[in-house]
């Protein structure tokens, strides 16, 4: 997930890419990208993002049905 180290965004955002073809990184074959831009007032939102990524990525069958999922409203 590439962010920037400082709250510094004009406005919250975050641009999600799944990958049809995983590229390496270091140990890892990666196949979902998610930029995140962060506004001041919002930077409470950050812990929330962070939990919800977290129980997602920890479960295998949610991990894998969100890689699949088709549109914005399925992710």
């Amino acid at each position: 997930i590439p962010h920037a180290l400082t709250v510094c965004a004009k406005r919250s955002c975050l641009s999600i890419a799944v990958l049809k073809h995983p590229i390496p990184w270091g140990e890892f074959d990666v196949k979902l990208v998610i930029l995140i831009g962060i506004k001041e007032d919002d930077k409470n939102l950050m812990r929330i993002f962070f939990d919800w990524l977290d129980h997602v990525v920890s479960d295998s069958n949610k991990f894998t049905a969100l890689l699949k999922s088709k549109t914005l409203a399925g992710f």
